[in-house]
């Protein structure tokens, strides 16, 4: 059996609708010179349509259905960018609204003192703070982990060790640098 990861499709139809919507609304010549390329290619595409809308009073020696499909190239450009980079947007603002409610959901075992075998209290990742000593057993990730291993796509998951190593006093605790020390990680780095 093969365990199937629960992806989210690339081009959803909703985010395609914003991104079509955001892309029409950054035809603004203010949004437009945020990219001097693409604002460029926006004066060009502008010249164009002028130029065409002139060639229909028979005033070009060019023909109107070239002057056309210049015109409606160089608007394609531009409006492709816009989706790219609207797109782009959308997709970051789900990444960061999914990591928000990472940090919320995750729980750990925040150690009252840092040795071994040392009473602990279940808080969630967002209570955590800088220089807080949480346990961490075989088969658990740490918070931190569990936040990045959720967030980072899935061919990034084969960097993640598959176990922690264990040390040879308690084979359930794992180690990093003492068998006796639970694992500390500052939190905010």
């Amino acid at each position: 059996m093969s365990k199937q990861s629960k992806t989210t499709a690339m081009f959803s139809v909703a985010s395609v609708q914003d991104a079509v919507i955001s892309a029409i609304g950054k035809l603004t010549p203010r949004q437009q010179w945020k990219n001097p390329v693409m604002f460029v290619v926006y004066l060009g595409s502008l010249l164009t349509t002028v130029l065409w809308l002139n060639s229909l009073n028979n005033a070009s020696d060019e023909p109107s259905s070239f002057i056309l499909t210049i015109s409606l190239w160089l608007w394609f450009t531009v409006l492709f960018a816009n989706f790219a980079e609207a797109m782009a947007e959308g997709r970051s603002k789900a990444q960061a609204a999914f990591l928000r409610s990472a940090k919320r959901d995750i729980i750990a075992k925040k150690l009252d003192e840092a040795r071994y075998g040392s009473n602990y209290s279940k808080v969630t990742g967002s209570n955590l703070r800088k220089e807080d000593v949480v346990l961490v057993k075989r088969a658990i990730l740490s918070p931190a982990m569990e936040m990045l291993s959720k967030a980072l796509p899935q061919w990034m998951k084969v960097l993640l060790p598959a176990k922690a190593p264990r040390s040879s006093a308690n084979p359930a605790a794992i180690s990093v640098r003492s068998p006796a020390v639970p694992v500390s990680f500052p939190i905010g780095w």
